[in-house]
């Protein structure tokens, strides 16, 4: 993560994987409630191109991009790894990119053999 200050501590699952956030963020917001845990960051600096950095980031760890799309507002994507799922939801047009990372337990499904 970067080094400016913190306005919020990741949660429990972010914290335990720095390596699946690009360097360079900051946490704004975390929250977890039950099989979910959310975390909102913002860059700081700025990347040349922010999303490929995330998109790095989690298929460098193992996940596998199940979906992306892009808006003029900014991207969503989907990544899975067993019975997990990683949404990131990027705006555009700030001062900064601002990505918000959705961690779940996917409730009722099998891992993969």
């Amino acid at each position: 993560m970067g080094t400016s200050p913190r306005l919020s501590e990741p949660t429990a699952f972010w914290k335990a994987h720095p390596e699946l956030l690009p360097e360079h963020v900051v946490a704004c917001t975390g929250e977890s409630k039950g099989n979910v845990e959310n975390l909102n960051v913002d860059f700081d600096p700025e990347p040349n191109a922010p999303v490929a950095e995330i998109i790095k980031r989690l298929e460098a760890a193992g996940w596998t991009r199940t979906e992306q799309k892009e808006s003029a507002m900014g991207h969503d994507l989907q990544f899975r790894k067993d019975t997990k799922r990683i949404v990131v939801s990027t705006i555009l047009g700030h001062k900064r990119t601002h990505a918000m990372f959705t961690w779940e337990e996917l409730p009722g499904e099998q891992a993969d053999p």
